[in-house]
């Protein structure tokens, strides 16, 4: 089974504030966004017995670490007798839970102490001693004493290289190895659409980009006036160095900015162009890794197994890498996420002159289908400039490219003076039929600051009760042109919608919204709000 999911951390930062309701919100819109596991982050807390049992019902795998994180700890006798206390009664209480399939020893420490992050080097035996005798000769020995059932797999430290980890005793030459174990990659001052950026890692347990919160959710805790890019407020809430500076860089890779980005009047437009970057940077790395399952490159790199990205929800309003907003909200992040983890994905990409798509079936069953790839012009109405289509077969889990174009090519036969002009939208067919597998994938052939997007008319034109339920309701969105990255608020209104962020192709689209709680269709009306990216300009 291929891992797709995301990074746990504390829901609130006040524990006696989370509710039961509220972690089964957050656990759900795990499953909803497909994804199977879930690392609960060594620099939180153990959670309770109402997370480990929901994850248990819902069918979330558990990555559960220990609760060291980022230090180096002290070795002294009173230390050590508090962690084994706390391996035991932790062990006792969780090792019953199907949904934990491994345990980790900690978060990055290893890797600190090999790069110096805390200057160990000065006392690097003594340093080195401690950590073995904590990670190895405690945490290991307890774990193995109380963990009963001998099959989960317990780990040293992540990232980590496995059973070299414990061959070159307990602490690797090289942590974040692409040969062995899982890695955490993080870079910020880079084009994130740039696929080539990534790791071939074997199982990436950490990566991401931030974003900010919605002017919705941070007007429940700021002031008008704290709504400016670089206010008092905005670098307060910031706490990544640098972090404000990096996400206006990598935003600026692909995108114009607005012509006041530090002002109050664009801080709405720069809120929802730093979520873009993050869902489409998540989007493209994500898909790098379902894509290298069965590729191994010439250093035997590669073969990636899994991928949960850093964050799945935010412990407080603010720039965080999350895809879930403090309270609940999906980030446009996170519905990207329901769509790249779909378990048959399409996936199309530029490597060098060549246009290649590759098909990803997670299934434990072959699938057929018909695949279509059609050419639009951003300028060009809703009319494809070209369609392709071919009939395409993947074993069980398992990715293959399918289909190789040469880019010039593909721009020549539809009539594409530039490729920024143009996108594709590639789909997989039911043969015989027009029910689509998974979803449409839609690829940026250029970035849309190099070319005219024209600005795009937008309304609700309907909202219908679905079947009665006084929760589920279609919305049908109607523009006047192609419109990039769509962006619905139900303002006032908690819930989930279908899809959002996405690209609008078509005259009129259905998205549903699941309310999460009781509402009606006249007041859920009121409520909308819709925009695309040319209003941001």
């Amino acid at each position: 089974m291929w891992a797709k999911g995301s990074n746990w951390i504390p829901a609130h930062s006040f524990q006696s504030s989370v509710t039961e309701d509220y972690v089964r919100w957050l656990l759900e819109s795990t499953t909803a966004a497909n994804m199977n596991m879930l690392r609960v982050w060594g620099g939180g807390y153990y959670e309770t017995d109402f997370f480990y049992q929901t994850c248990d019902e819902l069918g979330i795998l558990i990555w559960q670490d220990f609760m060291f994180a980022c230090a180096m700890y002290p070795t002294t006798e009173q230390f050590l007798a508090t962690v084994r206390e706390e391996v035991r009664s932790n062990v006792l209480r969780l090792q019953h839970h199907p949904s934990i399939v491994l345990w980790s020893a900690n978060n990055e420490n290893e890797v600190a102490y090999v790069e110096n992050w805390y200057f160990t080097n000065v006392a690097a035996k003594t340093f080195k001693n401690d950590y073995i005798e904590l990670y190895i000769d405690v945490i290991r020995d307890e774990f193995l004493k109380y963990e009963i059932d001998g099959g989960r797999p317990w780990i040293p430290s992540s990232p980590t290289n496995g059973k070299l980890t414990e061959e070159q005793g307990w602490i690797a030459k090289d942590p974040r190895s692409n040969l062995y174990g899982d890695a955490h990659f993080y870079s910020y001052l880079v084009d994130p659409w740039d696929w080539k950026l990534y790791p071939p890692t074997r199982f990436a347990s950490e990566y991401g980009f931030q974003s900010w919160e919605s002017v919705e959710s941070l007007a429940n805790y700021s002031l008008p006036e704290d709504r400016t890019y670089h206010s008092e407020f905005a670098n307060h809430r910031q706490h990544h160095p640098l972090g404000q500076i990096e996400m206006l860089f990598e935003i600026s890779r692909r995108f114009k900015l607005p012509s006041e980005p530090y002002g109050q009047r664009d801080f709405p437009g720069i809120v929802y162009l730093t979520q873009v970057n993050q869902a489409m940077a998540l989007k493209t790395e994500t898909e790098y890794y379902r894509r290298m399952q069965d590729t191994f490159l010439a250093d035997s790199s590669g073969g990636t197994q899994g991928a949960l990205y850093w964050q799945l929800n935010s412990i407080w309003p603010s720039a965080s890498w999350s895809s879930i907003e403090f309270g609940g909200k999906w980030k446009m992040a996170h519905y990207y996420a329901k769509e790249f983890f779909e378990p048959v994905l399409l996936s199309p990409y530029v490597d060098g002159d060549q246009f290649l798509v590759t098909l990803i079936n997670d299934n434990t069953t072959t699938v057929t289908g018909e695949l279509h790839l059609e050419v639009y012009g951003f300028a060009d109405g809703f009319q494809p400039k070209s369609n392709r289509s071919l009939m395409v077969k993947q074993k069980p889990q398992s990715a293959t490219v399918v289909f190789t174009e040469d880019v010039k090519t593909l721009l020549q036969r539809s009539s594409c003076v530039k490729a920024a002009d143009c996108f594709v939208v590639a789909s997989l067919i039911v043969p015989g039929s027009d029910v689509v597998i998974g979803v449409p994938n839609v690829y940026f052939l250029g970035a849309p600051k190099d070319t005219t997007i024209p600005r795009a008319s937008m309304k609700v034109a309907a909202v219908k009760q679905v079947d009665g339920s006084p929760r589920v309701f279609t919305i049908s969105v109607e523009a006047a042109a192609v419109a990039p990255f769509i962006w619905l608020e139900a303002t006032g209104i908690a819930g989930r919608f279908s899809r959002n962020g996405h690209m609008q192709y078509h005259p009129v689209e259905d998205v549903q919204f699941t309310a999460r709680s009781d509402t009606n269709a006249a007041d859920l009306r009121r409520s909308l709000k819709i925009m695309s990216l040319m209003d941001v300009y």
